[in-house]
């Protein structure tokens, strides 16, 4: 806008996409005929509506250049405060929510993903639990929250209504505010409710990376479609 950047969105898989697809569609939807949305964001200073209009027009790019596509799925980060209005104001299906397990909290610091830990020790800590990553962060807790799931339809009317006969999800009312809920967990068990405000200041912290992926990037391990070494 103007000559300014506005916002990002990048399409692609996630961590897991053949076990996603199988699990939302029981093999109706082929790994090839859906798509993530892995990254997205607009800045605070661009004009109303400019994030659900970015989303529309990125829809008619895959359409246009990836026609295979059929679906269209992403979630919005519950465990940041998040419910999804955006996907809402684009017309999204919303089918259900899930809880997101995969952060850990370094107070002061951030959050953590389960995959950058695990990329960036390569396993030296053994299993991700608390009390062995709290050798390397004392005081680490287990960031609990929900992901809210949503799908958009590229393909036509006939074609969505024959997928959702295989589906092992339903539509339904979008949620809304009263649905958040946030809270972190320590080594024994103590849990504590954290406020929505403060989940959305919280960032997530991304390790260094060591050698093993840096090859893997580099090429020279084979990795299979899902992203993991063959």
């Amino acid at each position: 806008i103007d000559g300014k950047l506005c916002g990002l969105a990048v399409w692609g898989w996630g961590v897991r996409p053949r076990q996603t697809i199988q699990h939302l569609f029981n093999g109706a939807v082929s790994i090839d005929e859906y798509v993530e949305l892995c990254r997205f964001f607009v800045y605070d200073w661009v004009p109303k509506n400019t994030a659900s209009r970015f989303l529309s027009t990125t829809h008619r790019l895959i359409k246009k250049y990836a026609p295979h596509v059929k679906v269209l799925y992403t979630y919005a980060a519950g465990f940041q405060g998040l419910i999804g209005t955006i996907y809402q104001a684009a017309n999204y299906s919303y089918i259900g929510k899930k809880e997101c397990k995969a952060f850990f909290y370094v107070s002061g610091r951030g959050l953590l993903h389960a995959v950058s830990l695990w990329h960036h020790f390569e396993g030296r800590l053994g299993s991700l639990s608390l009390a062995n990553l709290a050798q390397v962060f004392p005081g680490i807790k287990r960031w609990h929250g929900y992901n809210f799931a949503y799908l958009y339809w590229l393909c036509e009317t006939e074609e969505k209504n024959r997928l959702l006969k295989s589906a092992s999800f339903q539509i339904l009312p979008y949620p809304g505010k009263e649905e958040l809920e946030i809270w972190t967990s320590d080594i024994d068990g103590n849990r504590e409710i954290i406020s929505v405000d403060i989940a959305k200041k919280i960032p997530i912290l991304h390790l260094p990376t060591t050698g093993t992926l840096r090859k893997r990037r580099a090429g020279s391990i084979d990795v299979d479609a899902a992203g993991s070494p063959a």
